[in-house]
């Protein structure tokens, strides 16, 4: 087992293995449900696959399931070989409902470092070294909006600086991604600050 979550609203556990399969388990009961299992746009036999991030809807119980896939360049012909030694990395993203339908699924520019679905059910906040950190919608994974702090100033954000190093900076990655009590969106960045935005129309627009 490799990565968990835990859905105790919906007596919902998921585990991933290091061959990409996603077990579905009941937490009351002990008793295995639903065996998932996405692929990356890497094709078999030269690929090796891990489930990375995992994720449950805290009412409904969509699962949101993020798997990886690399490369072997010992299996890879000449032509297709990545300039990499470890090979070339693709990722993953699908989110199923609890009755295990898929609904969506999207590629991956590598692997993404975190995933949080928001309060209402409605979005799914990303954030990796590759990606952009960013909105979806849970239904398509189509991106609702980029953050990008210094270049979109019609969010409303702020920084907290940790170390005196600049979260400007072009080295800085933002890795891991949060919500607050009131969902305000809370990013950490690598450089030693976090970034929070405040009050995004999205996630006010729930109760409507």
């Amino acid at each position: 087992v490799c990565c968990v979550s835990v859905g105790a609203g919906v007596d919902t556990v998921l585990s991933g293995d290091l061959d990409g399969t996603v077990l579905v388990h009941s937490i009351g009961q002990g008793r295995l449900l639903h065996r998932l299992s996405i692929y990356a746009s890497c094709p078999q036999p030269e690929c090796t696959r891990t489930a990375h991030l995992l994720s449950i809807a805290p009412v409904s119980g969509e699962m949101v399931v993020h798997v990886t896939s690399r490369e072997d360049p010992r299996k890879c012909s000449p032509s297709s070989q990545s300039n990499s030694a470890r090979g070339r990395l693709a990722g993953a993203l699908a989110v199923f409902s609890h009755n295990t339908n898929r609904l969506a699924q999207v590629d991956t520019e590598g692997t993404l470092d975190s995933i949080q679905i928001s309060r209402c059910g409605r979005l799914l906040l990303c954030s990796g070294a590759s990606d952009e950190p960013c909105l979806r919608w849970m239904h398509t994974l189509q991106i609702a909006i980029i953050l990008l702090p210094y270049t979109n100033q019609a969010l409303c954000f702020k920084s907290i600086q940790i170390n005196k190093k600049d979260e400007r900076s072009e080295r800085s990655i933002i890795r891991r991604v949060a919500y607050s009590k009131d969902e305000d969106v809370v990013l950490g960045v690598t450089c030693g600050g976090l970034l929070v935005y405040f009050q995004l129309p999205l996630l006010r627009e729930k109760n409507n």
